[in-house]
């Protein structure tokens, strides 16, 4: 079965470390697993998007925002992972802006552009 990486975004809210409710801590989170096809593997990293909410007593969550990228790995050795953390002012608006299509996506990009 094919391996696929996807970067998936998340948003704290409000920020844990600042408290701020406008700039806020996010998390860039890339995953890798298997899939049959490029449509399961989107769907897949959603779910596990949606399983990685947290929210806490202390009224703290972080909520998962949507899929920045996601890609078909061409080896199957690689056990790549990898995440970051950036605060930005408005994140959702960044994430409505920088989320882009499922269609523009490199799983789908990738695929045209080999058939030519």
């Amino acid at each position: 079965m094919p391996r696929y990486a996807a970067k998936l975004l998340f948003i704290w809210s409000p920020d844990p470390v600042t408290n701020s409710p406008r700039r806020r801590l996010c998390e860039e989170r890339i995953v890798v697993y298997r899939s049959r096809s490029a449509r399961d593997a989107v769907r897949k990293a959603k779910a596990m998007g949606r399983t990685e909410q947290l929210r806490f007593e202390s009224g703290h969550r972080l909520r998962f925002a949507g899929i920045l990228q996601c890609m078909a790995l061409d080896s199957d050795d690689a056990t790549e992972a990898w995440w970051e953390f950036h605060r930005r002012s408005n994140p959702e608006s960044w994430a409505r802006k920088h989320t882009p299509r499922e269609s523009a996506l490199f799983v789908f990009a990738d695929k045209r552009r080999h058939r030519k």
